[in-house]
């Protein structure tokens, strides 16, 4: 309603700016006012200046925006005014609402809607991600949150937490102080579980711990739902960036058919350990950023596609400035199988065939290609570094046997940690309490 009745005002002012010059040149300021002048002949130095000043409040600007002249009239140009910017520009200020920030404190004793502060803090994550719009943060204070659930497609897999719209969902002090706890059941193939969280549509978790998430093992068909993320999973295609966001996190103690850990989000700066799939054993389709990877498993027997058994640590990834490491896989790949590495440090992994990095490319499957990375000190019966059932591609790269490929070496990586044959000499349980 607003939006028409500055419009309605906006045409009103043309009308009264009435007949000028066809070098007419105007600018909307933080007042929005409309200036205008007009000048005697097309090349004279001489000027009459007239200015009419409107004010509309609208702390906007506009600025070198020239109208387009229409007709005739006594000798002069008609102004038609073009008011198409300043119309969207209105539309996006009577639409817009600030953010707001909502509360969660599991041991609170008196939740109230709307949860807009610690006294009326909700007591569970749900809760108050249901109230939240669009844009708005829900904090959340330290304990464990481990009730509570929802289903929300037909594999009917119980979440702990649902987020289905853009808004961050954020701890007070981190993942040492904050956990998400989902269930992983007696291990049976019909066994009821729950997942730690469901994230789309832009949704974003920040320093949290997922533990204890599960999916279930059993043969669900793939991309259901039904069998990927035990910690997390959304449900986009992989590789789509932004759709679900974790930072600061660790997800560790989860376990799904595939990608233990993680299925299709974005990780940056978070900690993949100790979880387990039948395939990708701390993530699957994912891209992650500045993570360490360490300590998961990839093992099943099953015929199926993709290779049951296959990436320990990441399977087909897009993995950047990461450490990959004690990563084990009983087919290929203990520590990465397919997708795409780069300024990575893999090392310490066990497989097979491939115990740092498998390729299987298939019509299906993405071959691997790594650029600018470390694969050294891995373990396997079959290429201990890197295994090749098609073509993998190495850049500037450390390793052995030398690969094919641009600037790729075979010297013995040098690093701060010799005995541990990994590239920083800070204990991964310091790193863990660090990120809290």
């Amino acid at each position: 309603m607003g939006t028409v009745i500055w419009l309605i005002v906006l045409r009103r002012i043309t009308a009264i700016l009435g007949p000028i010059c066809e070098d007419l040149w105007f600018r909307y300021d933080w007042s929005l006012r409309v200036q205008f002048s007009r000048l005697v002949g097309e090349n004279s130095a001489a000027s009459m200046e007239q200015t009419r000043t409107y004010s509309l409040k609208i702390p906007l600007t506009f600025a070198n925006m020239r109208p387009r002249m229409r007709g005739t009239k006594n000798g002069f140009s008609l102004m038609k005014l073009r008011i198409h910017h300043a119309a969207s520009a209105l539309f996006l200020l009577a639409s817009h609402v600030s953010a707001a920030v909502l509360y969660v404190d599991v041991n609170s004793t008196s939740p109230t809607l709307p949860y807009t502060n610690w006294s009326t803090a909700a007591a569970v994550i749900q809760d108050a991600v249901d109230a939240a719009t669009n844009g708005d943060t829900v904090m959340v204070n330290d304990g464990v949150y481990g009730t509570g659930g929802r289903i929300v497609d037909a594999s009917n897999i119980t979440n702990r937490l649902v987020v289905t719209k853009p808004i961050t969902v954020q701890s007070v002090n981190g993942p040492g102080a904050t956990t998400i706890m989902g269930y992983r059941g007696d291990g049976g193939i019909l066994s009821i579980t729950t997942r730690c969280a469901f994230l789309t549509n832009g949704a974003a978790l920040i320093g949290f711990t997922l533990t204890n998430g599960s999916t279930g093992r059993s043969a669900v068909s793939f991309n259901s739902s039904g069998g990927e993320g035990g910690g997390v999973y959304t449900c986009s295609s992989p590789f789509v960036t932004n759709v679900a966001v974790l930072s600061n996190c660790i997800l560790t103690g989860c376990s799904a058919n595939y990608g233990g850990g993680a299925y299709g989000v974005t990780l940056n700066n978070c900690i993949v350990m100790g979880n387990s799939a039948t395939v990708g054993g701390g993530a699957y389709g994912c891209i992650l950023n500045n993570c360490i990877v360490s300590s998961n498993t990839a093992s099943g027997t099953a015929p199926q596609l993709p290779p049951p058994g296959s990436g320990g640590g990441v399977y087909f990834g897009k993995v950047n400035n990461c450490l990959v490491a004690w990563n084990t896989a009983s087919s290929g790949g203990g520590g990465v199988c397919n997708g795409s590495v780069n300024n990575t440090t893999i090392v310490s992994n066990t497989a097979p065939a491939g115990g740092g990095v498998c390729s299987v490319g298939t019509p299906m499957l993405q071959p691997v290609d790594l650029t600018n990375s470390i694969i050294f000190y891995n373990s396997a019966t079959n290429g201990p570094n890197y295994f090749q059932s098609s073509t993998a591609v190495f850049v500037y790269c450390c390793t052995t046997p030398l690969p094919t490929g641009t600037g790729n070496i075979t010297n013995e990586p040098i690093f701060l940690s010799p005995s541990d044959r990994v590239h920083f000499s800070v204990p991964l349980h310091e790193l863990v309490r660090a990120l809290g």
